[in-house]
């Protein structure tokens, strides 16, 4: 386990980042090692949980691996890993996180593990269009570009926050601000940002 925290580093937070996976395979797992990183240089106690999938144990980075597959079998995996909900109970359990950081979940870890989140502090930090769009791309299948407005359905079952989709029917949780709406943040790199409008 890589925990490396500068000393002195008892006063900071202990900060809990999950993503799908712990190598660094994309920009979006080569900016989480980078904010952990960076985190850790600042004195907080920061600490990966990612799945297996694309991994080597040379090349994972994680802390906390659960299991993940690139196989066929990660289509099943996207839509229920129990193997990420029983990993995640336990390291929350040990670790106790003063908050958690969560990236990418929808390819390996599974919408399974948003319940574990329940009790904790979580930031929801979208990196990639896939919580509002079926294939990640924002395009439909023509290739055009879909124009569907973000809108927030009612209040989720799991956060309490109002619940978001842009007519494909796939449903994520986010913060949409006071009283249900207020801008949310697609992604940083593409300055993307949709407003969020109760239905």
């Amino acid at each position: 386990m890589n925990t490396t925290m500068r000393e002195g580093a008892s006063s900071g937070m202990k900060i809990l980042l999950i993503n799908d996976y712990g190598s660094p395979i994309g920009g979006a797992e080569v900016l989480t090692f980078a904010l952990r990183d960076e985190l850790r240089r600042l004195g907080h106690d920061v600490r990966l949980f990612a799945s297996s999938a694309g991994a080597s144990q040379a090349s994972s980075e994680a802390d906390y691996l659960c299991y993940g597959t690139l196989s066929r079998f990660r289509t099943l995996l996207q839509t229920l890993n129990p193997w990420a909900f029983v990993r995640l109970r336990r390291v929350l359990q040990e670790f106790q996180p003063d908050v958690v950081h969560v990236r990418m979940f929808f390819t390996q870890l599974s919408p399974l593990i948003l319940p574990l989140l329940r009790r904790v502090p979580a930031l929801y930090h979208v990196v990639w269009y896939r919580p509002i769009c079926l294939t990640g791309t924002k395009l439909l299948p023509t290739g055009s570009p879909c124009q569907s407005p973000v809108r927030a359905l009612s209040d989720s079952p799991v956060t309490g926050t109002p619940v978001c989709h842009c007519g494909t029917g796939f449903l994520c949780n986010f913060k949409c601000g006071s009283g249900g709406s207020g801008d949310m943040s697609l992604g940083e790199s593409s300055q993307t940002v949709a407003r969020c409008k109760n239905a």
